[in-house]
Parts: structure tokens; C-alpha cells; sequence
């Protein structure tokens, strides 16, 4: 059933049960948990911007907003026979406009606390992960390897050149 569907029977004269009707899963698998909390982590943590040449470059950035925002949609596909539509900010103002966001929610099954809470701390790992001084420490020094070795492997090639420039001018 499409949101404004939904929303016509949720303000119709037959709207006694309509939410529970709509909450057709009383367990969603860990496995899939896990994998909707993936994906608003990779959202709602990261933001694409250019660095100094130019290239793109994926930053650590929360959008709390946006983490809870999604979280609430992830929700209603999870556990309802609401289907959202590509365009879901439109879908989510029509829901919070009539005020079912709330209803929905609160007529979900005590599963759904372990889906917030499965998000919250896999969002947990990954302000640890990003943040922490030993993976910022690890990240550097990963990064600076490779621009080390570019650097050695320039200088030797140098000192190469160098070496056969004298063995000419000697022979």
C-alpha cells in the first residue's frame, strides 16, 4: 500500500485498526538488522568532497538529522506493508503531517527496539573507528607508507640516472 493510500484510510471513517492492519512483521531477522544499519551508516556518517587535486575523497561526517530520519523510514519498510516511494522526504512529510509517523512507531513490535538498538551502536563503532586516535594514527601512517615508498622509489631511481650519467661520461 502506497503512503497516500495510508494516509486516506488513516483519516477515513474506518480508521479503528488501520495501523495494526499495516504492521505485518512481528520479527525482522538479526541479519537484516544489521544490513539496513549498514546503509544508513553509510549515509548518514560520510560525506563525498574534493581534496587538493581535485579528487573525490569520502570524509567521516555525521548527519544525526538524517541517521534519524532514515532510521524512522527503515522502520516502516521493515515492519509495515507501507510502500515508500523513490521520493521518500514527500512520503515522510505526508506521514508527519497527519501525524501517523508517531502511531506507526508506537504499534511497532518490541522487535523494533532491537533494530534502533542495533543501529545506535553499530553508529557507536563507527564514530569509535573513525575518530579514535590509534585508527587516525593507523590511517596516517597507511597512507604515508605509500608516499614514502613513492618518494625512496623516486630518489633510487634518481641516484640511478646519476650513477649512469658518470659511468658515461667516465667510459
Amino acid at each position: 500500500m502506497n503512503v497516500e493510500l495510508f494516509v486516506k484510510q488513516m483519516n477515513g471513517e474506518h480508521k479503528e485498526g488501520v495501523i495494526e492492519k499495516h504492521i505485518v512483521r512481528q520479527y525482522v531477522p538479526l541479519e537484516e538488522k544489521i544490513a539496513e544499519a549498514k546503509k544508513i551508516i553509510a549515509v548518514a556518517c560520510y560525506t563525498t568532497i574534493n581534496d587538493l587535486n581535485g579528487t573525490e575523497k569520502k570524509i567521516f561526517k555525521v548527519d544525526t538529522v538524517q541517521k534519524d530520519f532514515l532510521a524512522t523510514l527503515a522502520l516502516i519498510k521493515l515492519y509495515t506493508d507501507i510502500d515508500l516511494s523513490e521520493n521518500t522526504l514527500k512520503d515522510y512529510n505526508m506521514l508527519a503531517e497527519k501525524k501517523c509517523i508517531k502511531k506507526i512507531i508506537g504499534a511497532m513490535p518490541e522487535d523494533a527496539r532491537d533494530f534502533n538498538a542495533i543501529l545506535n551502536i553499530s553508529f557507536n563503532d563507527e564514530i569509535e573507528n573513525s575518530t579514535s586516535v590509534g585508527n587516525i594514527i593507523n590511517r596516517l601512517t597507511s597512507s604515508s607508507d605509500s608516499v614514502l615508498t613513492a618518494i625512496i622509489n623516486s630518489l633510487i631511481a634518481k641516484e640511478v640516472d646519476n650513477e649512469k650519467k658518470e659511468q658515461g661520461n667516465n667510459g
